[in-house]
């Protein structure tokens, strides 16, 4: 059985022909016997993403599925990796699946990722600092 938000359960049952006050005593009788519980789904939705995203991305999806913005956000925050680390691996795994894309090109798919602008042009200005420095050594020892 697949674990549903409150809100999808919700959903769910309205479609099915359930009345409202149908609707709240099975939510309110799930929830009590912690069959439904959007805090464990919201930590379990973030925790096991293999693709790195960015908090604005997670904290939407969590959105889509009902869960509530504060715990969104809460449930976001606590995550092991920083967003920031998120960002960096993203940016690596772009670069080495795809080499040789222009700035503006991996800022754009990093944004649709999720992150956001002034961490992906920060992470870009440090990246080709270090490139061209880089670039720098390997021209003075020609």
């Amino acid at each position: 059985m697949r674990r549903l938000t409150a809100h999808q359960l919700r959903q769910r049952l309205q479609r099915r022909g359930y009345t409202n006050e149908e609707i709240e005593q099975t939510i309110e009788r799930a929830t009590f016997e912690r069959l439904l519980d959007d805090r464990l789904y919201a930590q379990l939705s973030v925790g096991y993403r293999t693709k790195p995203l960015g908090d604005r991305r997670l904290i939407g999806d969590l959105l889509t599925k009902g869960i509530d913005p504060v715990l969104a956000r809460e449930t976001v925050a606590m995550m092991e990796q920083s967003e920031s680390e998120r960002l960096a691996s993203a940016y690596e795994t772009l670069l080495r699946r795809r080499p040789g894309l222009t700035p503006p090109t991996i800022a754009r798919a990093l944004a649709r990722q999720g992150f956001t602008t002034p961490a992906i042009y920060r992470l870009l200005r440090e990246r080709s600092v270090s490139f061209f420095q880089g670039e720098e050594c390997r021209l003075n020892e020609e």
